[in-house]
């Protein structure tokens, strides 16, 4: 799976684009990795993660798709993983509620 762009979104209206020059993400990976990206410091109220294909991710018996071209995250005080959904089942089974990504700012 790749990444294309970060759209930040300002609370006062308007928003920045960030280039990811289609980054490589793979899933799943550990809660100490990832991606990191470096923003100007700012009001924001959301991002948006513009992804370049779609998403593969392997669990413990199972394999989901995601194929949205878009994931929307709200930054509050608390940021709230956000389940990637709809998701399609493409080998195995899966219980619970799904895939999500989680966003932490530093």
């Amino acid at each position: 799976m790749s990444i294309d762009k970060i759209r930040v979104h300002n609370c006062g209206g308007g928003y920045t684009d960030y280039a990811m020059s289609g980054e490589r993400i793979n899933i799943p990976f550990a809660t100490d990795s990832g991606i990191a990206k470096g923003i100007v410091a700012g009001n924001y109220c959301g991002l948006t993660f513009y992804w370049g294909s779609e998403i593969d991710i392997n669990g413990s018996g199972f394999t989901v798709e995601y194929s949205e071209a878009t994931t929307a995250v709200a930054l509050n005080t608390v940021i709230d993983p956000v389940y990637l959904s709809p998701y399609t089942v493409i080998s195995g089974s899966m219980s619970g509620l799904g895939p999500w990504l989680h966003v932490t700012i530093n």
